[in-house]
């Protein structure tokens, strides 16, 4: 059996709901069923919505409800000092020098002006320069697919740069993610066959979109207000309540893993 090699990665935008757990438990199960590594990896380069709060509702609601891990901070201020994705934009700025890409000045609001579908190339060939606020670092698709934003306008590294970064790094072949992200795999699959061997290697990973847990009809979501656990916690709810809210499911979707990979 191949040992699991894998990643709890939430975002700290919004307080964790059950949709996040259950990808967790999922996640979790396959890697503790291989015998494998767990890491703990917060990505917390959005600094418009990321607060401490957020983070200190990590490591709070993953150690009531029992989750452990290998790798990663183990608290939320050895996260800050040790482990923020913020501590490494000079480390992110230099790998991206692998990629030959372009500056663009297009807006969202513009680019759907134009096109309702993939981004049409604008800026391809105009040398703009990349200037912060005004630019983004776009790398030109090979396959028709849309061209991805690598550096984004406010300075920072794009959430596919770091997220392919930090799994190149830690050997990740086992990515576990809601079915609404089967794009985002693509885009980081289509950035790491620009690599070396470590590219190729990330491409034989094993990718598992499953099936999005769902409230009230709709997708869950920290930015729509989803019930979180916090919510739960300060109404009584025990870690068992949370766990059997998720356990139907997750032992369906445990077993019938191979119709959800790739």
């Amino acid at each position: 059996m191949t040992k699991f090699i894998s990643r709890l990665a939430p975002t700290p935008s919004g307080f964790l709901h059950l949709g996040n757990i259950y990808n967790f438990a999922l996640t979790w199960n396959l890697v503790r069923h291989s015998g494998g590594t767990l890491t703990l990896r917060i990505d917390d380069l959005d600094g418009t919505r990321c607060r401490k709060e957020y983070v200190d509702d990590i490591f709070t609601t993953l150690k009531w409800l029992g989750f452990d891990w290998d790798l990663g901070p183990q608290t939320s201020d050895d996260f800050f000092q040790n482990y923020s994705q913020l501590l490494k934009i000079e480390t992110y700025r230099k790998w991206l020098s692998n990629f030959n890409g372009y500056a663009c000045e297009c807006s969202r609001s513009q680019i759907k002006e134009r096109t309702e579908k993939l981004y049409d190339g604008h800026c391809r060939d105009k040398g703009l320069a990349l200037i912060p606020g005004k630019s983004q670092w776009r790398l030109k698709s090979e396959s028709g697919e849309s061209d991805i934003v690598l550096w984004r306008k406010e300075d920072l590294p794009a959430y596919h740069s770091v997220s392919l970064f930090e799994d190149l790094e830690m050997k990740t072949n086992l990515i576990v993610r809601g079915e609404d992200l089967k794009e985002a795999s693509q885009a980081q699959i289509s950035l790491a066959s620009r690599l070396d061997e470590r590219g190729a290697i990330f491409k034989q990973a094993k990718f598992i979109h499953h099936p999005l847990f769902m409230e009230e009809g709709h997708k869950m979501s920290k930015s729509k207000g989803a019930t979180s656990i916090m919510y739960l916690r300060a109404n009584g709810k025990k870690p068992q309540d949370v766990w059997l809210a998720i356990a139907s499911r997750l032992g369906r979707d445990f077993n019938s893993l191979d119709s959800f990979s790739n």
